[in-house]
């Protein structure tokens, strides 16, 4: 009776988990499923000024702030690509 309990438990468990990792598996996450482009997408487009290397991307609203391998904080309009503002960045010593 309990080998019987065991294996109905078993199956019920087996069963709950398919259908989770099933779910999982096709459900589309990321920007890309809110109809986003990804960040390498996204830094693709970038019109970057001339002799800015791209070391890091993040997007805030309307804007895409990237600083730069020359330690200058760029930061554009997200659908225009103009640039709002260059910032000069102190490295640290």
């Amino acid at each position: 009776m309990i080998a019987g309990l065991l294996t109905i438990v078993g199956l019920l468990v087996m069963r709950f988990s398919a259908d989770t990792e099933k779910s999982a598996a096709s459900a589309p996450t990321g920007p890309a499923a809110a109809g986003l482009p990804g960040l390498a997408e996204l830094a693709a487009g970038l019109d970057l000024p001339a002799g800015a290397a791209l070391r890091s991307i993040s997007v805030v609203d309307d804007l895409v702030i990237v600083v730069t391998e020359d330690a200058r904080l760029l930061v554009l309009d997200r659908t225009t690509g103009a640039l709002r503002q260059n910032v000069a960045l102190d490295p640290a010593q």
